[in-house]
């Protein structure tokens, strides 16, 4: 293999069965895709890769789920401010309560409750992470005529998840099947907390654990490239000569790696390729061209990619 990329994972979250809590990273509010790329690509998954998701993955996750964004307000609005969303993390370390003012997670139970979140679809307990949103309803409003303040409440941080995991290459679906007896007696829930839907979470299938660079992108190697223009590559599509070559040309002009592509003129099968995963405007004329490593099959197409590696910068002088 030319070339060859060399990636250091995030350590995997592990816990002890004895840890009754565990402190979070800050959350890395500068990664991931823009609103508009992650509303273009969000959609259901109920396929899930078995690797844990990262630290970093988790901590951005429940921010952007329930987290604070200001001193006292959260990422997620709730009718009248009342704030009566709780967050459960179930995984096989045992099952967690999300406190966002600390934010850590509390352990509430040593037991591995993801099949009581999945319910009877067995494919929801192969996900490595399991959201449970519930809400705290012994406030006296919500026995009247707004008993069903908490569900819009519910469904806003299902949409908060939806957006973080599409901006960060993770796979997910909102549920509201789940046996809610057995999760309510695992979590040890009074009555004044409802259940309301559930996010199991993971890599795609085929797909590792971002590197750590991703929460820290790495300096490029020549502060600028001045380059006409680039052309992100569709994945989908399988590998596109013209793009590449744009792309080796600001690798090359950025100091960086040169014959980056290998590829035959008859056979891709087992190459290893830097592609250009995506392109982040930062202003009129800058951009940041992100990389990831992925593998061609026999017939020319992307049969997996990895994960991203950082980012480049460059200007764009042909606006």
């Amino acid at each position: 293999m030319k070339n060859h990329i060399a990636m250091s994972f995030a350590a995997c979250l592990v816990l002890s069965s004895h840890a009754e809590s565990l402190k979070l990273p800050a959350p890395d509010i500068d990664s991931g895709l823009t609103v508009m790329q992650a509303l273009k690509v969000r959609h259901s998954e109920r396929a899930y890769a078995e690797t844990e998701l990262s630290e970093r993955e988790l901590a951005g996750l429940l921010w952007a789920a329930n987290g604070f964004n200001r001193p006292d307000k959260r990422t997620n609005a709730t009718g009248m401010n009342k704030q009566t969303i709780v967050i459960y993390v179930c995984m096989k370390s045992g099952a967690y309560r999300y406190d966002a003012k600390a934010n850590e997670l509390i352990k509430v139970s040593g037991e591995d409750l993801r099949q009581a979140v999945a319910g009877r679809q067995a494919f929801a307990a192969t996900a490595p992470v399991s959201i449970v949103i519930a809400a705290d309803t012994s406030d006296p409003i919500y026995n009247g005529g707004r008993n069903t303040l908490s569900c819009y409440d519910a469904g806003i941080v299902s949409g908060n998840i939806y957006l973080y995991c599409a901006a960060q290459n993770l796979a997910t679906v909102c549920r509201a099947t789940m046996d809610r007896d057995a999760l309510k007696k695992g979590l040890g829930l009074t009555d004044n907390i409802t259940l309301h839907l559930n996010h199991p979470v993971g890599h795609f299938v085929g797909e590792s654990a971002a590197p750590a660079s991703a929460a820290k992108p790495a300096t490029p190697p020549a502060a600028y490239a001045r380059v006409d223009h680039v052309h992100p590559i569709d994945v989908s599509q399988g590998p596109n000569k013209k793009s590449m070559n744009a792309a080796n040309g600001l690798l090359e002009a950025a100091g960086c790696l040169t014959n980056t592509w290998n590829i035959g003129d008859n056979s891709y099968s087992g190459a290893q390729v830097l592609l250009v995963s995506r392109l982040v405007k930062d202003s009129k004329y800058e951009r940041k061209v992100y990389l990831r490593t992925a593998e061609i099959g026999r017939a020319g197409n992307i049969v997996s990619v990895g994960a991203e590696l950082g980012f480049l910068r460059c200007v764009v002088n042909n606006e």
